[in-house]
């Protein structure tokens, strides 16, 4: 793992801190629909996102999170 990158997982709580233009939205939706494909079948996944509480920031993550 990059010194850059620093991930914390416990159990089911993904927390990705990253520098600025550091690709976290890409990761974010990449994790949402890798977990959406394992459980296509069950129907249990949650996933919770906490942006900056801005209506841009609110705005570019949901336009880009639309498409799945």
């Amino acid at each position: 793992m990059s010194a850059n990158i620093d991930t914390v997982e416990l159990h089911k709580l993904l927390l990705c801190v990253l520098s600025t233009q550091f690709g976290k939205t890409f990761m974010a939706i990449n994790c949402i629909t890798d977990e959406l494909d394992k459980d296509n079948t069950n129907g249990k996944s949650i996933h919770i996102i906490f942006t900056m509480n801005t209506l841009l920031n609110n705005r570019q993550f949901a336009k880009r999170l639309s498409d799945v």
